[in-house]
């Protein structure tokens, strides 16, 4: 009788536990479920994303159709205030999330149709002969049905050398900087923007030595298309663990010196 006791007790102790375990992983999950639910990403097949240097707003403030209509998930701007960003957003419907780095006037800006999991900004260089105009990096990472994150990352690089950086020293950090983002990250990427690569050393050096080290594919737009000056390759898209299958160069816009590109990504 006292083993059966004993036994009973053991039992309902052991109920017990297994019920307060059980209530605490619900409460858990009922308390962070909108942020789990709020940074998933509702289309797990593909994405599209529209990227553009909007030459210090005038591509947001003259606001064309292939803008206003967009149905790009992300949208990635170079030289944007965050005040031209949230006046876009108020025609997008569903465009919920901006990430900018800004220091300055003009900066970095990611406006995301689904709440990020992660966002954060990198520093880089910034020139002084251009001092309306912060360079950074953007960051947002979110979460797929899978299991697996997306890392999505928006920069733009120093255009001029500093004589306080050595030659391309500034440069460089950029790209090491990049570089850490890229191989801090397992899963799908995409890593999008004005990388500047107007000089020799940049386009025939330094961006493939970048890709070789962090073995990112690119998308290769038409030849006569890169931007306005056709022989700089300054806007480029790199990824990993997606495949594009639609890619647009809006060359009929004329509002940049940069033309708008619009790619879609299949998972």
């Amino acid at each position: 009788m006292k083993l059966f006791t004993l036994c009973q007790k053991k039992s309902n102790a052991v109920t017990f536990d297994f019920m307060k375990t059980t209530l605490f992983i619900f409460l858990f999950f009922l308390i962070n479920l909108p942020s789990f639910a709020g940074c998933l990403l509702p289309n797990q097949d593909r994405i599209e994303i529209l990227l553009w240097n909007v030459k210090e707003d005038r591509g947001i403030q003259n606001m064309p159709v292939q803008l206003a209509d967009s149905e790009a998930d992300f949208f990635l701007f170079q030289e944007a205030s965050a005040y031209a960003i949230n006046t876009l957003r108020d025609h997008l419907p569903g465009r919920e999330t901006l990430t900018i780095h800004n220091g300055r006037t003009y900066g970095v800006g990611t406006l995301s149709r689904t709440e990020p999991c992660e966002a954060y900004t990198v520093e880089v260089d910034d020139e002084p002969v251009m001092p309306k105009i912060d360079k950074g990096i953007v960051v947002q990472i979110f979460k797929l049905k899978d299991g697996r994150k997306l890392k999505m990352i928006n920069v733009h690089l120093p255009l001029f050398i500093l004589s306080m950086s050595y030659g391309e020293g500034g440069y460089k950090k950029g790209l090491r900087a990049l570089e850490k983002e890229v191989k801090s990250h397992q899963g799908p990427l995409i890593l999008a923007g004005d990388f500047n690569g107007w000089t020799p050393n940049r386009t025939s050096y330094l961006i493939p030595e970048f890709v070789q080290k962090t073995g990112l594919s690119e998308v290769e737009f038409e030849a006569d298309s890169s931007n306005r000056a056709s022989w700089l390759k300054l806007d480029r898209v790199f990824y990993r663990g997606v495949q594009p299958v639609y890619v647009q160069t809006r060359t009929e816009l004329d509002v940049s010196d940069h033309y708008m590109r619009e790619i879609e990504f299949q998972f």
